[in-house]
């Protein structure tokens, strides 16, 4: 045997060990970026199904009343407009999108009825429900 003294074994072993290590900081960073990407499909699946209700909405004769709800349903989720404040012909609306798989955002936006011009709009997280679905980790496998 040319190798008594035992110095290959152990640079072999520190080698393959770095190579693992590597190998399991890619994967995870391989999870992470699919996280990543599922949440940000859901982000614009939201942002579409919002936009497209305001436009409906807008569209759509309503009674200005104020607590007056209504909901606009999509295959992928719900939309419900809710008027908050009546003032001079103008109303603070309350906008939550949700899927159907629990992702919720919420928006608002100031309303002149009778022009149909939206000011100050606003838009959110729903901290909760993103929480709890982070938490449930429901990315596919």
């Amino acid at each position: 045997m040319n190798n008594e003294r035992g110095f290959v074994y152990p640079a072999t072993i520190a080698v393959c060990l770095l190579i693992v290590h590597l190998l399991l900081l890619q994967i995870s960073y391989y999870q992470t970026e699919k996280q990543f990407l599922y949440h940000q499909e859901k982000y614009l699946t939201l942002e579409s199904i919002l936009q497209v209700s305001i436009t409906e909405f807008k569209k759509q004769q309503h009674t200005p009343r104020v607590n007056y709800s209504t909901t606009f349903a999509y295959d992928i989720g719900t939309v419900t407009f809710t008027i908050r404040s009546l003032q001079e012909g103008s109303s603070q609306i309350h906008v939550k999108a949700r899927l159907s798989n629990g992702y919720e955002r919420i928006a608002g936006f100031d309303f002149n009825w009778s022009s149909s011009k939206i000011s100050n709009y606003w838009e959110g997280v729903n901290s909760m429900s993103y929480h709890d679905q982070w938490r449930r980790s429901e990315t596919p496998a």
